[in-house]
């Protein structure tokens, strides 16, 4: 009979633990087994959207990348780099010595120039390193050359200490002299003057209803290039820092 009692008394007690520990744990194992399906099922879905990408592969995209930023640099210290040159030629003298058609002595457009060209030395450095990019190809006649913003110093949208004099060009060429102007006119570096800088062009054909006097003479059908470019200035070139 106490044996009876006794384990009478002990399944009682393990009964309470049980209702007390064991069916809270019981929960909380659920619980744990839910979310863990979850994660599973989340890691499923992004598997599926995303591809595994293999050690050589990552590698490889590292090489890249560190390629990029290697070329980036170089980019920016040949754009941002001062003055070769602190007597760097003058507007006038890129005129005379280039001698493109419509940018004459006594033309309108050289007129218009030569006024924008007296607002500012940064504005004169531009237009001069324009025209210089421009006589790169042979058969060109620039029709539009202005300066915007009235030729002031603008900041460079992530470019600390770098300004810029936005312009933008419009010229008639040949296919071919077109693109020389074009590349020409990208981020490069002359020894003296500005960095130039393409923002935005557009190349379309003329169609032969509109090519003009002169036309026969070109080398190749004439189209018409019109390019948004700027002329980056350091604190080193007059800019301000």
């Amino acid at each position: 009979m106490k044996a009876l009692l006794s384990l009478a008394v002990v399944l009682i007690a393990a009964c309470g633990v049980f209702l007390s520990s064991g069916l809270p744990a019981i929960q909380r194992m659920r619980q744990a087994h839910n979310d863990l399906l979850k994660r599973e099922q989340q890691v499923t879905r992004q598997s599926a959207d995303v591809a595994p990408v293999s050690e050589d592969t990552l590698a490889q995209l590292e090489a890249e990348r560190a390629g990029l930023e290697d070329v980036v640099g170089r980019r920016r210290a040949t754009l941002t780099g001062g003055l070769a040159d602190p007597d760097a030629p003058k507007l006038e003298e890129e005129l005379a010595r280039r001698k493109l058609r419509a940018l004459g002595p006594e033309d309108k457009l050289t007129v218009a120039v030569r006024a924008q060209a007296a607002s500012s030395p940064q504005a004169e450095a531009a237009l001069a390193a324009i025209v210089r990019a421009l006589s790169y190809a042979d058969d060109v006649e620039v029709s539009s050359l202005v300066l915007k913003n009235d030729g002031r110093l603008q900041p460079v949208p992530g470019g600390a200490g770098v300004q810029q004099v936005e312009a933008q060009v419009v010229l008639s060429a040949p296919l071919a002299d077109a693109l020389v102007c074009l590349e020409a006119l990208a981020p490069r570096r002359d020894p003296v003057g500005p960095a130039l800088e393409v923002q935005s062009c557009s190349l379309r054909r003329i169609e032969p209803d509109h090519w003009g006097a002169g036309a026969e003479s070109l080398s190749g059908p004439p189209t018409r290039l019109s390019v948004s470019l700027a002329a980056l200035f350091t604190a080193t070139d007059g800019g301000a820092p």
